[in-house]
């Protein structure tokens, strides 16, 4: 059995029973204010689960943070960027999350880089929606576009690339990875 949804005004969703947690394995993430603003207001994401992977300097950022209440962070240093292994923590970290989201009274745990966000187009309260009349799915899969950030975004400036992108692939397959 499910353990009761409490809502708090911090905690508040717009469809009843809803609750959502985050997890996520970040390195130098390329615009963290902005990510965790769009995901804890906006979406309304009440935990955050967040491997800091080789990156220094990033959990104390998320500990200053308006939304550190909300931040479970944990460390890991010393990897190379391999993309096998680099999987194999990933799949770890969520599947580490994913208990102590159950024990936190989540119902649905998004898994998002820290170079992605989930744009609902027609609001929050339709994903809110779409994932009550899914209570019971194990598993839930959205189809994305990948932005095509301007070169001044992808040089390393401070530009924000979730508010500088005005294209976006939308063919899968034409999509990139890079580690």
């Amino acid at each position: 059995s499910r353990p009761p949804r409490s809502q708090t005004p911090d905690q508040g969703s717009s469809r009843p029973g809803v609750r959502i947690g985050l997890v996520c394995m970040m390195r130098d993430p390329p615009a963290l204010r902005t990510w965790l603003r769009h995901y804890a207001d906006t979406l309304r994401v009440e935990r955050f689960y967040i491997l800091a992977d080789d990156s220094p300097g990033l959990v104390d950022a998320l500990r200053r943070s308006p939304h550190a209440s909300r931040i479970e962070v944990s460390e890991s240093s010393g990897e190379k960027r391999h993309y096998h292994r680099l999987k194999d923590r990933q799949a770890a970290h969520i599947s580490e999350a994913i208990p102590r989201a159950r024990e936190a009274g989540l119902t649905h745990l998004l898994h998002v880089d820290d170079d992605e966000i989930v744009y609902c187009h027609e609001g929050t309260p339709s994903l809110h929606a779409f994932l009550a009349s899914h209570m019971a799915a194990e598993d839930l899969h959205m189809r994305n576009l990948e932005a095509l950030a301007p070169p001044s975004a992808a040089g390393g400036d401070d530009t924000d690339p979730f508010a500088s992108c005005y294209a976006f692939r939308h063919t899968p397959r034409d999509y990139c990875a890079y580690i």
